[in-house]
């Protein structure tokens, strides 16, 4: 696991390591997170739709669901 912190973010999505395919991404401005964690969809998954691709999580979610 590897931590990449917000000043080597930008860098780190251009160029996401080839064979890593789980993302969390997280932080206290959530136009910040979407952003980034949207340009890694673009990245990584061919299909938003297919489950088995990409599945979207928000903090109350997992709250209210562990």
């Amino acid at each position: 696991m590897t931590a990449v912190k917000s000043r080597d973010a930008e860098r780190f999505i251009a160029a996401p390591p080839e064979g890593v395919f789980l993302f969390l991404v997280f932080g206290s401005d959530a136009g910040m997170v979407r952003e980034r964690a949207l340009a890694l969809v673009e990245k990584r998954v061919d299909d938003r739709r297919d489950p088995f691709q990409f599945v979207e999580m928000s903090g109350d979610g997992v709250a209210s669901d562990p």
